[in-house]
């Protein structure tokens, strides 16, 4: 008995010691979600997904770990490219503060814009640095079915 506690307790300090899988959460449409730096946190599909399944997972994360309000701007840091925490093909970089999360030039211009003066259906598309919407506009994205074929 004793031996399975150390085992137990050796395999928890091994996960443990790895600071992305500690510090995951999972997020609407079985996203996962991890924290970059200060700023800025990515979200990460378990599988192929849709920029709208990105938006609900960034809200959700958001709101629940960052204590977001509905009506806090969103934005994109970095659109879909390699994760910076695990390795994974896909992820989408998002932050609340897009002056900390150093967005500068054309980025900067698009999140300096009023929330309200573009489509968010051509916003969830591209999902280009500076595209933004509020939290629970993103928030729309989880309670619609998937795109999938």
């Amino acid at each position: 008995m004793k031996r399975f506690s150390f085992v137990l307790a050796g395999v928890s300090a091994m996960i443990l010691s790895f600071p992305s899988l500690a510090a995951a959460d999972r997020v609407g449409r079985n996203m996962r979600a991890y924290p970059v730096d200060a700023a800025v946190f990515e979200v990460i599909p378990r599988t192929a997904s849709g920029a709208g399944d990105y938006w609900c997972g960034a809200s959700d994360y958001a709101q629940r770990v960052l204590g977001a309000s509905w009506t806090d701007p969103l934005f994109v840091v970095r659109g879909r490219g390699p994760s910076a925490t695990t390795g994974r093909k896909s992820a989408v970089q998002f932050t609340l503060d897009p002056v900390a999360a150093g967005l500068s030039g054309a980025a900067a211009a698009r999140a300096n814009a009023p929330l309200n003066d573009r489509f968010p259906i051509i916003l969830t598309n591209r999902l280009s640095p500076g595209d933004h919407m509020s939290v629970q506009q993103a928030r729309s994205y989880c309670d619609r079915n998937p795109a999938r074929p």
